[in-house]
């Protein structure tokens, strides 16, 4: 006996809908920084794929905070450094992470705020490690690698290399009506960073401005001073760069 013509259309329909909730789910992810419900009891382990068959030996046993870079198959996906510097990377069950709501107000730091693809509308930006590296990179070893994630999806993320970084939200420099974003970044050896400057341009970032150097004399170099680095006057956007004495010299950036 074939089943009601109305009950297979209503099965269908459910079956559309739920398929399309899925979807969603995934959809609406944000990257950011979540809290790891483990204890001595809950031991919240690392897993080499979305996969409960995929278990490692690396666990948490205490709360932590956690970078979160994407979801799949209900697991996110992280690359964690402890306090000895010990790092691991792979899934954790979502079921044991808390979003951290804290609101990021800086301008400048790992994390930070801005406007940077639609004015009024506000978006997070977080510098995170995504690749560990081997040896030392001038001895032909592989450096660490670091990516810029967005809380807006609509946003790629930007892979800035090697190493360690802190972002500045510079306000809009070229007067497109968004902010612009530089990454004032350690280098793989010495005591020279370098400043790259991004514009959301078009669906893609594009760096805007040629990048410099900025000798720290392995000084720890202030938020303060960072965002001095480049600004805008009324005729132009100017860079502090190194002079042949060795001292900061005023110039203008030619943008791109």
């Amino acid at each position: 006996m074939n089943p009601p013509k109305i009950l297979l259309i209503l099965f269908l329909l459910l079956a559309f809908y739920k398929g399309k909730s899925e979807c969603t789910d995934t959809t609406l992810f944000h990257p950011g920084y979540f809290i790891v419900k483990a204890s001595e009891n809950t031991k919240v382990f690392f897993y080499a794929t979305p996969d409960t068959a995929t278990k490692k030996k690396a666990f948490f046993n205490s709360s932590q905070w956690v970078f979160v870079q994407k979801e799949q198959n209900g697991f996110g996906y992280v690359f964690f450094v402890n306090s000895k510097g010990q790092k691991s990377a792979g899934w954790l069950g979502m079921q044991y992470l808390i979003r951290d709501t804290l609101t990021i107000t800086a301008k400048v730091g790992p994390s930070i705020n801005g406007y940077f693809r639609n004015k009024g509308e506000l978006v997070y930006a977080f510098a995170v490690q995504t690749k560990l590296g081997k040896g030392n990179p001038v001895e032909d070893g592989t450096p660490d690698e670091y990516t810029v994630f967005f809380s807006d999806e609509a946003l790629p993320p930007i892979n800035i290399g090697c190493c360690e970084a802190r972002l500045v939200n510079e306000g809009d420099l070229n007067n497109n009506g968004t902010d612009e974003l530089s990454a004032f970044q350690a280098p793989e050896n010495g005591c020279v960073y370098d400043m790259t400057t991004y514009s959301f341009q078009n669906g893609n970032w594009k760096i805007i401005m040629e990048p410099f150097l900025i000798p720290t004399a392995c000084d720890p170099v202030s938020d303060a001073d960072i965002q001095k680095q480049i600004f805008k006057e009324q005729n132009g956007i100017y860079f502090y760069d190194i002079g042949s004495d060795g001292r900061p010299v005023k110039k203008k950036a030619i943008l791109k």
